[in-house]
């Protein structure tokens, strides 16, 4: 497995390396400080998860989190950031990335985050979830229920299932379907939502109030 961290500040940077190499997963960890050198990273083959930070020296993150998805879409980008408004988040999420820490979150955290993305889930820290969320009730979105989102009856239930956080696996096991049909689901899914990744789709999906 190869693991990239984008991160201009040296001591995060390695923290970051040294929490991969001491977790067991057996990754080879490659580093870069800017968007010009992290495209130099991507050449050099797959990646199979990117740490990435979105305040670099040479522009947004967001860049290089928009290429590595469009070249490698099985890589899974795991934002790791000091800034945690909502806007940001929600951005980073829209842009490819499948979750968003903090940069103070401990290295057990990290690791689950890590592991969690490679499982199929979307990890975020507890705090920014809270932020998100909180945002979403004091802003709420007044849905005609005569809209048509054009979701099947199948679909809703695949991505209430996932909505619990459970893997493609295990939502395929849940609603009896077999594993390769259940990718096909989450595809059509995110092009009727207009979503990039499952947060971005289950956000979108309670916002128009079509699972809880």
């Amino acid at each position: 497995m190869r693991i990239a961290v984008l991160e201009d500040n040296p001591v995060v940077q390695d923290r970051l390396k040294l929490i991969i190499e001491q977790s067991g997963l057996g990754a080879r960890v490659v580093l870069a400080a800017s968007n010009e050198q992290f495209e130099h990273v991507m050449r050099a083959g797959p990646l199979d998860v990117v740490l990435a930070d979105l305040g670099l020296l040479d522009g947004s993150g967001l860049v290089s989190i928009q290429r590595v998805c469009a070249l490698y879409p099985l890589c899974q980008v795991i934002v790791v950031s000091s800034l945690s408004d909502p806007e940001t988040v929600t951005t980073a999420l829209a842009t490819g990335a499948v979750g968003y820490v903090q940069k103070d979150d401990t290295s057990i955290e990290v690791i689950d985050a890590i592991k969690q993305a490679l499982s199929g889930g979307s990890p975020i820290s507890a705090t920014i979830a809270r932020k998100i969320v909180e945002k979403m009730q004091f802003q709420p979105r007044l849905v005609d229920p005569a809209d048509d989102h054009g979701l099947t009856e199948r679909e809703v239930e695949v991505l209430t299932v996932l909505s619990k956080g459970l893997s493609h696996a295990e939502a395929a096991k849940a609603l009896s379907i077999a594993r390769t049909t259940l990718p096909v689901h989450v595809r059509n899914i995110y092009r009727k939502l207009q979503a990039h990744n499952r947060t971005e789709a289950i956000f979108e999906a309670r916002n128009q109030g079509i699972i809880p």
